[in-house]
């Protein structure tokens, strides 16, 4: 590998324009010019070391095929290898063919690298000024405006978009991170944490079938579509010894991390090994001589 070159980087603002450039020399010596997409200097000094490792890692090819592809190219492999089932759920596919196909309506023929913050909140705002379309007998009619949330989804499916283009080394920023939405949407993805009573209710209502599954959903966390639906019993598996890659495998998790976030031990399961404990702890007090049944000591454990 070719010894990394210093000091050939820099960034510089073009005439008229609040975005800054970045200025390197690749493997060859060759100096390029490109463009961070950002107004902030800490995150294009960011961009231009990625850029500089990236060529220093030999992976700068990778970003330099992300240069030719345009919008409604990138967006057509995305919903293609990374949208449908059973990489996502059959809704969550619906959505972004939705939201790419505004979203082309307004970069298709743009450059993937040349998609800039501004021209995301451009299209934001342009999309907030316009009317809902109902298809009728003589055309479309007119409604109410949109909706921001509407707005705002498709700004997210696009963010995902990008981000997909990011790991695949096609772009080395994603655009979205400098995209100020344009208007406040209220009670956007606020949880709700759903109280007993409330369970309970939902509970009484719901056949038979249901109430296991509305238990587990409420007591582990487990998305439906993601990890409820594939699931094999994670917890009795782990507590049963096997070991965790497995119950990852089953769950069809990426990371065992994220298994150990979603598997919860249930409490009769604590109850259970807090008596098993008692019970040696006892054992071994009594063949010692120092603390027996009915003496304070271990027996004293609550059972929580």
């Amino acid at each position: 590998m070719a010894r990394p070159v210093k000091h050939d980087g820099g960034l510089y603002k073009r005439e008229g324009s609040r975005i800054w450039w970045m200025r390197y020399r690749d493997r060859d010596g060759v100096r390029q010019r490109e463009s961070t997409l950002t107004e902030d200097w800490t995150e294009a000094q960011k961009c231009l070391r990625e850029r500089l490792q990236a060529r220093d890692n030999n992976t700068l090819p990778a970003l330099r095929r992300g240069q030719d592809l345009n919008f409604g190219e990138w967006a057509d492999f995305y919903l293609e290898d990374f949208s449908k089932p059973p990489f996502r759920a059959p809704k969550t596919h619906e959505v972004n063919e939705r939201a790419l196909k505004h979203l082309r309506s307004m970069f298709v023929d743009t450059k993937l690298s040349e998609l800039t913050a501004d021209d995301i909140e451009t299209y934001l705002r342009r999309r907030l000024r316009a009317r809902v379309l109902v298809k009728a007998k003589n055309g479309f009619v007119e409604k109410g405006l949109l909706n921001a949330t509407t707005v705002h989804q498709e700004l997210r499916v696009l963010r995902r978009m990008l981000n997909v283009a990011v790991r695949k080394k096609f772009l080395f920023a994603n655009s979205c991170a400098g995209v100020e939405f344009p208007a406040r949407v209220d009670g956007l993805f606020r949880p709700h944490y759903v109280t007993w009573s409330e369970q309970q209710k939902i509970e009484f209502k719901a056949p038979d079938y249901m109430r296991n599954v509305i238990r587990i959903v409420t007591e582990t966390g487990l998305r439906i579509y993601k990890e409820l639906t594939p699931m094999k019993y994670a917890t009795r598996l782990s507590a049963g010894g096997v070991a965790d890659e497995w119950v990852t495998q089953l769950l069809r998790q990426g990371d065992a991390k994220v298994f150990k976030k979603y598997s919860q031990m249930k409490l009769q399961m604590k109850r259970e090994a807090l008596a098993k404990l008692n019970r040696r702890a006892n054992e071994s007090g009594s063949s010692f001589g120092t603390v027996g049944q009915d003496e304070t000591g271990f027996d004293t454990v609550l059972a929580q």
